[in-house]
């Protein structure tokens, strides 16, 4: 059995294994306590970008819980507050704000010996708030990296290196199950609101026995014995009917969704089998649980599968009889289900906001705003004063030189905007940067193709590959980031019509400072990010 480290984080109490980076924060208590643990009656107030970092003794994966519990204190009315959440690279949270208490439940896979976990106010006028945070080392078993996609011969591989959000934990059939009667001090709620009972007869069981936990099949970190416990099944006088539950959630993401199942209702092995549905597909057919449990009774097993919301935003589980069925047996069983969001393609969990721009001080973002403004109203003036010479008889400017007012320009905005993210070490948080730089399109980007590149590069090895694996890809300032060491050797030539920022006359000429790559290198670099 796993032993889990859990580190509770809250205004009333410190922890050896955590520190903040935050100056500015403040504590706040609730005057007149509206009920709850004594832990959601104090939270910790940031007015700007803030940070903790937790020591991480095990890489791997680990559940990340933040209690928010809203009150009124000290001049801050925490439900008004509206923040981003980040963490290990990922978006957790993007202008967040609740009226009502809640927890959230994040799974990261951690490969550094440090966790960040930064708070942002979303606006220059609002503020982030917390109650408490828990780390918990997971178990090796309690997430696996691979699972079924329902009607694909192929499996989804890499779920465990993912960040999921935990948003539905049902105990099918059975009551709620607290924090005190589970390993990983998680919460299980019943199925009743979820499940559709006008979809099928089904009746609950509830078994007394001891649960039959094998080497290879589910273990108590992965479910407690409450779960596996009980359980809803359709018998043998309903083998028509299907048992469904639905599950509203966003679209425009995956889900992995987890099946419990204990065979507590068969009275020999080799009595059950059924077909099980993700959103009307085939996920797995003729079911036999039975085998897949080491042909032992009361043994718990689970599946993994990974799906996209269906066109209606939901998560539709369906459980439904096999022709291998005999009128005499169950013909479906199902003791508990976990949907969890997994991170879109620019590594969030809410939304379209990376964690560049998440964890960007709303102040300086402000700050690159006016810049650009000022630019661009630079470039509106200039081309009106080439309207008004062409007016008063003068030649008109050709299009290439206009292109090159706008590049300059472009180029302009580009330099203050890195340089002022460099400096403020807001939107590049892993490290000394040594030098920065950009390339852009001499001849014009391709159609899909981004018009230029950020180029930063880190003092430290440990640095700059904890960045690539972060940040490499996403956009910093407004381009794509490439990520890449002080020290490493220049790459081949390449012909790529890419330009350096310092002199768009001679694309051979770089204007890297000290330790920088040279254009080639550059271009190498852009290409095997």
């Amino acid at each position: 059995m796993a032993n889990p480290r859990t580190l509770i984080v809250s205004p009333s109490s410190s922890s050896s294994s955590s520190s903040s980076s935050s100056s500015s924060s403040r504590s706040v208590s609730a005057s007149a306590p509206p009920g709850g643990a004594s832990l959601h009656r104090t939270a910790r107030v940031f007015p700007s970008p803030s940070s903790y970092e937790f020591e991480i003794k095990e890489k791997g994966s680990h559940l990340l819980r933040l209690h928010f519990y809203p009150f009124v204190a000290r001049g801050y009315d925490l439900s008004s507050a509206s923040f981003h959440v980040s963490a290990s690279g990922f978006t957790l949270l993007a202008n967040f704000t609740t009226a009502d208490p809640v927890l959230k439940e994040f799974v990261l896979w951690i490969d550094s010996d440090k966790l960040v976990l930064s708070f942002v106010p979303a606006q220059a006028s609002s503020f982030a708030f917390v109650n408490a945070i828990e780390v918990v080392s997971a178990p090796k078993d309690l997430i696996g990296d691979a699972a079924i996609v329902p009607n694909q011969l192929e499996k989804f591989n890499g779920v465990s290196r993912q960040a999921l959000e935990t948003l539905y934990r049902i105990n099918v059939g059975g009551p709620k199950v607290t924090p005190f009667n589970d390993t990983l001090w998680r919460t299980w709620v019943p199925d009743n609101e979820l499940f559709v009972e006008s979809d099928s007869t089904s009746k609950t069981l509830s078994f007394s026995g001891r649960i039959a936990y094998q080497k290879y099949g589910a273990s108590r970190e992965v479910a407690p014995d409450n779960v596996y416990s009980t359980a809803r099944v359709v018998d043998g006088s309903d083998s028509n009917h299907n048992m469904t539950w639905v599950f509203p959630v966003s679209s425009g993401y995956k889900y992995l969704i987890r099946l419990h199942f204990c065979d507590i209702a068969s009275l020999a092995l080799n009595q059950l089998y059924f077909n099980i549905y993700v959103n009307g597909n085939s996920g797995y057919g003729d079911f036999d649980l039975s085998d897949a449990a080491g042909h032992v009774l009361a043994s718990p097993y689970y599946i993994d599968f990974v799906a996209d919301a269906d066109n209606s935003g939901k998560v539709i589980v369906t459980i439904g009889p096999s022709k291998l069925s005999s009128p005499s047996w169950i013909h479906g069983l199902l003791n508990g289900v976990e949907v969890m969001k997994m991170n879109n393609s620019i590594g969030s969990l809410d939304g379209d906001a990376s964690v560049v721009l998440v964890t960007e001080n709303p102040v300086k973002r402000g700050f690159g705003e006016f810049v650009r403004s000022i630019l661009c109203g630079f470039a509106f003036m200039s081309l009106l004063g080439l309207c008004g010479k062409w007016g008063q008889g003068f030649p008109v400017a050709s299009a290439d030189y206009l292109e090159h007012v706008l590049d300059a320009i472009e180029m302009i905005t580009l330099f203050i905007s890195l340089n002022f993210c460099k400096h403020t070490q807001d939107v590049f948080p892993f490290g000394k940067i040594v030098s920065e730089d950009f390339l852009w399109h001499t001849r014009g980007a391709k159609r899909g193709e981004p018009r230029g590149y950020a180029f930063v590069q880190y003092s430290s090895k440990e640095e700059a590959q904890l960045a690539k694996a972060k940040m490499n890809g996403r956009l910093a300032c407004g381009r794509p980031l490439v990520v890449r060491l002080a020290s490493e050797k220049q790459y081949a030539e390449s012909s790529t019509p890419l330009q350096a920022a310092s002199d768009p006359k001679n694309p051979n000429i770089s204007g890297s400072k000290v330790g920088q790559s040279s254009r080639s290198a550059k271009i190498a670099a852009i290409k095997t990010s």
